[in-house]
Parts: structure tokens; sequence; C-alpha cells
């Protein structure tokens, strides 16, 4: 039987869903995620430029002409997780940006650095939401001022997916405490970019960890006006 070629079209065009939807969902089944116009293509660059490595993608977020991506990447004796922004001129790709640490597996509170909410929502509270998120970054990592610090927050429930640091405001606090004890400063510099899109804001900013120049990609998940999970990936500062 001779099939119609509008047919073929058709389960083509699937085909090369599906193809994403695997990918990128990987190991995720909790719903179905599949992305259109310049997501896809800043999934399909991470794909094609990942070789021998298996790609989990878990989030991804697009604000105006940029797109960021943050996954995990597997090699055989490796297991690295990253943030990728992608700057799109119409369709085309014009520049790239990335930074990646070593995944260590689960911090104190048992979370890993990628799991956790993926899917976008509140849309029309993304301008909103990046204003709470840079606003909150600004005071406490820029001007070292936390009189406010509190009101960022829903009490002292906050998720946590550094791999060094337990869940909780609390916690977060203690950890910045037990650096400053043992004579570890983090001097943040300037932010470089915010990306949001929805209840998921991204801040890229650099600063001085120890002595060392350093980049830090802050992602954020705001729920009802208020900070509720973070992941980061801090890598060094490259030219």
């Amino acid at each position: 039987m001779k099939i119609p070629m509008k047919l073929i079209k058709i389960l083509a065009i699937a085909l090369f869903s599906a193809a994403y939807l695997t990918t990128a969902s990987a190991a995720n089944s909790r719903a179905k995620v599949i992305y259109e116009g310049n997501k896809a293509r800043a999934v399909e660059a991470v794909l094609s430029a990942a070789n021998s490595k298996t790609v989990d993608i878990r989030r991804v977020i697009e604000d105006g002409n940029f797109v960021v991506t943050h996954g995990r990447y597997l090699s055989d004796n490796d297991a690295t997780l990253g943030f990728e922004i992608f700057k799109f001129e119409g369709d085309k790709i014009v520049d790239r940006a990335s930074n990646f640490q070593k995944d260590t597996g689960v911090n104190p509170s048992g979370r890993t650095g990628l799991d956790g909410p993926y899917i976008v929502g509140d849309l029309d509270k993304t301008e909103s939401n990046k204003r709470l998120v840079e606003s909150y970054f600004s005071d406490a990592f820029l001007k070292g001022d936390f009189s406010n610090f509190e009101t960022y927050f829903d009490g002292d429930h906050y998720i946590q997916h550094n791999l060094a640091i337990p869940d909780g405001i609390s916690a977060l606090f203690a950890y910045i405490t037990d650096l400053a004890d043992n004579g570890v400063t983090v001097k943040f510099e300037k932010i470089v970019k915010v990306v949001a899109e929805g209840n998921f804001v991204l801040i890229v900013s650099e600063a001085v960890y120890g002595d060392q120049p350093t980049s830090f990609y802050d992602l954020y998940h705001v729920v009802n006006g208020k900070i509720a999970e973070h992941w980061d990936v801090i890598g060094p500062l490259r030219e």
C-alpha cells in the first residue's frame, strides 16, 4: 500500500517531536515536555555538541532572544551539571555561554543538583518574578544588605539543590557563616545577566570565591511571590 506523502510528513514530525521528548525529559516522565521554536533549537545544539555523553536536559526557559538549558551530562566516568545560554537572532544561534561543575551526587537533604519542578508556569508573572529575584540577589549578595532578607521567602521554607547545603534559609545562613569562620570569602562583583520565564529566574553573576574569579549561575523557582527553590552551578570564570 502506498503511504500518502501528507501522512509521511505527519509521521516525520511526530518522530522528531518524540526524539526531543525522550531526550529532554529523560528519566523524568512525570509530564510530557516537547520543545518548539528556539527552545527546540537550543536543545538540538546541546545534544549535537554532546558527542559520546548522555544529556538529561531537565529545564528550558526562554526570555526574548535568549534560551537557557539546565541539565546533567553523563559519560563513562564523569557526571557534570551545567547551564547553557543561547542568544538567537531570528532562528539562528549567534552566541553561547555556559557554566559547568562536577555532579557529586546528593546534598545533605538528599536532593540532587537537577531534580525538582521543571514545568514553566505563571507566564503573566515573569516580570514581577524577575524583579523579585534580582532585588533579592542585589540586596543580599552585591550590597550585603540582609535587612529585608526574610521578606523574599515563606518563613524557613526553601528547597536547596546546592550540593553542599541542606534545605532552609537558616541552613543557608549557617553555611555562609561557616565559610566566613573558616576564612573563605565570596565577594560578588556584578550581575551579568538575568533570564526569566514565568516561575523560573536565572541570575548569572561574577564573584571572587576565595581568591579565584568565579562564575555563578543561580536558578530560582518562585511560588506565589516568594523564592521557594534554588539550583546553582559554580565554575571558574572564563574570559
